[in-house]
């Protein structure tokens, strides 16, 4: 996610989806003796992944290195069997 800055990222987990916005916003000024030149640019970044397993949002890990997220999700438990005893 090269140009976007860690603080103008969002990660949500949501049962068994994974969903990553990002957004950025560039503001330039050039002033020179004839003109003044002012320019915007942004760009707005948005993935939802659907997840093989429940994921513990609790557990979820992320981090933002040299404009590469790297997210960890560890998987949930999975639900024990009970037996249950006929009355």
């Amino acid at each position: 996610m090269p140009g976007i800055k860690k603080e103008d990222i969002k990660i949500s987990v949501t049962g068994d989806t994974l969903s990553i916005e990002g957004s950025s916003k560039e503001e330039k000024e050039e002033k020179e003796k004839k003109y003044f030149l002012k320019t915007f640019q942004s760009s707005s970044y948005s993935q939802s992944f659907n997840l093989p397993s429940l994921v513990n949002p609790n557990t979820v890990d992320a981090k933002f290195e040299d404009g590469v997220l790297t997210v960890t999700l560890p998987k949930a438990k999975e639900s024990e069997t009970k037996q249950i005893e006929i009355k």
